[in-house]
């Protein structure tokens, strides 16, 4: 069996469960697989061709299907799948010029990775508050800063145009990546358990690719 990350906009298709498991010798095996448990979720994977949507995006074991065989890409037991949308809840543009502050949310609040990186932001801020007060100006304001620099940058950049929103997913990027050798260092002052920071590691992984898949959809 192919353990299978859904991501929110999909977890009605799965009873609200955020991992599932699926059969398949390939990605477009397993894509059947899931329909058949979870009807109607195909529809939102795939276009009427079969073929994966151009803002969905599919890792197996953190590796981007569109750089081995896309829908053919064999799986075995015990794969890891991670679906992520590029855009959360579908293909609507988030510099849609009809789109007015009188909205619920703004633009940029739809987006996943968004979500995600807030609540990646908030969770780096809880574990913090245990580190020593001697780190208050050291390294407990440097992570915290990292982390919360990654939702700043996804947020501002969405008000800008295509280049320069592509421009600031790359400095989101590169403040998930800032976050890895802080939480390292955390772990051997013995801030934070091994448990702890390999947890926020996977959490920075996800990230990363979340971005990346947002950059790939702009270029497209």
């Amino acid at each position: 069996m192919v353990k299978v990350k859904i991501p929110t906009p999909l977890q009605k298709f799965t009873q609200n469960q955020t991992e599932v498991e699926a059969d398949g010798k390939t990605v477009a095996d397993l894509v059947e697989d899931l329909e058949k448990k979870f009807p109607g979720i195909k529809e939102r994977l795939c276009d009427e061709t079969g073929k994966i949507r151009r803002f969905i995006n599919i890792y197996v074991n953190e590796q981007d299907i569109r750089f081995l065989e896309n829908e053919n890409t064999k799986l075995k037991d015990g794969d890891e799948v991670s679906i992520i949308p590029a855009i959360a809840g579908g293909q609507k543009s988030f510099n849609d010029k009809r789109s007015t502050f009188n909205e619920k949310w703004f633009n940029f609040e739809r987006l996943e990775v968004y979500q995600i990186a807030v609540t990646f932001a908030n969770e780096i801020y809880e574990i913090t508050k245990n580190f020593p007060k001697s780190e208050m100006y050291g390294i407990t304001n440097q992570l915290r800063r990292a982390s919360i620099s990654i939702s700043l940058n996804i947020a501002e950049g969405s008000g800008r145009s295509k280049k320069e929103f592509k421009h600031f997913l790359s400095m989101a990027k590169t403040s998930v990546y800032e976050c890895i050798p802080l939480l390292q260092i955390s772990f051997l002052q013995k801030y934070i358990s091994k448990e702890i920071k390999e947890e926020f590691y996977k959490k920075s992984v996800r990230l990363a690719q979340m971005i990346s898949a947002l950059i790939t959809s702009l270029n497209e």
